[in-house]
């Protein structure tokens, strides 16, 4: 849970899921490249240091999402 209001907030916040979006790179056996995008959700622990997790507001949700090219080699 975070210290603070965001995603999930003190005691539960009202926001209950985080939803990334990620694209897959469709049939790669052409060995032609192909757009996708990679996406994950996961979670910043705290790191036990008072200032730290102060100024980063850890513990905490994140998400990433990375595009790119994907080419199956032979």
């Amino acid at each position: 849970m975070q210290r603070t209001p965001g995603a999930f907030g003190p005691a539960g916040g009202s926001v209950m899921t985080i939803t990334e979006n990620g694209a897959p790179g469709g049939d790669l056996r052409d060995h032609a490249a192909h757009a996708a995008t990679l996406a994950s959700v996961y979670c910043i622990p705290p790191s036990y240091s008072a200032t730290l997790d102060a100024s980063n507001d850890c513990p905490g949700p994140a998400a990433v999402s990375d595009p790119g090219m994907l080419e199956l080699l032979p």
